[in-house]
């Protein structure tokens, strides 16, 4: 969590592109944003349903893009690396081989559901007045916009279409 927490906050990336980023997203100090992931409903009938992970292309065009990724947050990308290495040694030939950066505990899609609730859990540890995921990506802009990054940057860092986005 810790890690995933840093990444959102240092890339800015949407909490669906986060949860769908695999391994070999990961490049030359840069992730490549390409896929989310969400939950939809499957409808075995009118009535009778159930939820899905799905991955998708991104919400837009300009929501495929490169966004580089801080020097100070390699230690952190390593440290996931041996973990996901001593995972697979411990869990043997059950091991799902699907390379997911943030994956769960099972090694398969991360339930946003409980990214939300691990993340609400971390507020009410340090009792600290609770705030939305997305305010990570908030605080990368405000962080980006305070280096003095032209406007058009952090909308095409962002994924946004529009610097008019980025604005508001």
């Amino acid at each position: 969590m810790r890690t995933l927490v840093k990444f959102a906050l240092s890339t800015g990336l949407r909490q669906g592109e986060l949860l769908a980023l695999s391994v070999d997203d990961i490049d030359d100090m840069t992730v490549s944003v390409n896929k989310r992931v969400k939950m939809v409903k499957i409808f075995s009938s009118r009535k009778e349903f159930t939820y899905e992970f799905q991955t998708s292309a991104p919400k837009t065009e300009s929501s495929i893009r490169k966004v580089p990724i801080p020097s100070w947050l390699l230690a952190d990308l390593k440290e996931l690396e041996k973990l996901r290495h001593l995972e697979k040694l411990k869990t043997g030939e059950a091991y799902h081989d699907i390379e997911f950066l943030f994956p769960s505990e099972v090694r398969t899609t991360l339930n946003a559901r409980n990214l939300l609730r691990s993340w609400q859990r971390i507020f009410e540890t340090i009792y600290v007045t609770y705030k939305k995921f997305h305010v990570l990506r908030h605080t990368y802009v405000t962080l980006l916009l305070k280096k003095g990054t032209p406007l058009l940057t952090v909308s095409r860092l962002l994924g946004q279409t529009s610097i008019k986005t980025t604005q508001i």
